[in-house]
């Protein structure tokens, strides 16, 4: 899931569907906190599990996203 910054207002809306997916790509900015820690919330309230963080090879030279990475998610 990659919507521009609001990856968490789309899975608080999505209660339904997040406890139904077996495993979740999502990019996170972590230096957005409220975005980070919301999707974190969301994904562990639907019984998801965090299983490994991506980093994109075209933010690395950005350091604008440089704390940019696809979070993969997954149902145990």
């Amino acid at each position: 899931m990659d919507v521009d910054g609001i990856e968490h207002l789309i899975l608080s809306g999505g209660e339904t569907v997040r406890k139904q997916v077996t495993e979740l790509a999502i990019e996170v900015n972590e230096d957005f906190v409220e975005q980070s820690e919301n999707v974190k919330k969301y994904c562990e309230k639907a019984g998801l599990i965090f299983k490994e963080k991506r980093h994109s090879e075209m933010f690395e030279v950005n350091a604008r996203f440089g704390n940019t990475y696809n979070q993969i998610w997954h149902r145990p």
